[in-house]
């Protein structure tokens, strides 16, 4: 595991390498409007093609303004740049229920439960090819390569029924 992601990794955290390919819907219509929210310094490459595939993407200057957009306005995915300011406390507050400074508890509680089910991409740290992709944590964690699954791909083919549909029963 790359030791950027430590901070995420836990005891209770563990990353699966790889998502499987058949998480990934390739019906157009899955992936027409898929409304996407970027927080931090997202290569403006990346964004220009999520816009071309038909994404519509929305940028939140901070946590701050992301936790507000996201408590009134459904996402389908979250990229995160992990260098953000509080980028990697989003994370865990978001996924794993911890405060974020700053944020009042009940609107990060909205948001939180309104994009449950929503993908945490991390995009991966400079000079690094590997992202993280975060839904239910710890459960449905995963390392991905860029070369093995390209970030455009991840974010708009990423099937969470069918990755949640693949956990075992909760006994």
């Amino acid at each position: 595991m790359r030791t950027q992601f430590a901070d995420l990794a836990t005891s209770a955290l563990h990353f699966t390498r790889g998502i499987p390919r058949d998480a990934l819907a390739l019906d157009l219509a899955y992936v027409e409007g898929r409304r996407v929210l970027a927080l931090g310094s997202v290569d403006e490459g990346l964004l220009v093609s999520l816009e071309a595939n038909g994404a519509k993407v929305v940028r939140a200057g901070g946590t701050e303004e992301a936790v507000a957009l996201m408590a009134f306005q459904p996402f389908d995915v979250l990229v995160v740049d992990p260098e953000a300011p509080d980028g990697i406390s989003f994370v865990k507050a978001v996924k794993m229920g911890a405060a974020l400074l700053g944020v009042p508890a009940e609107q990060l509680r909205r948001a939180a439960q309104q994009h449950e089910y929503a993908p945490v991409i991390l995009l991966p740290f400079p000079d690094e090819d590997e992202y993280a992709v975060l839904i239910l944590p710890p459960e449905v964690a995963y390392l991905e390569k860029i070369g093995r699954l390209p970030l455009v791909n991840a974010i708009m083919h990423l099937d969470v029924r069918r990755l949640i549909n693949k956990m075992p029963p909760v006994a």
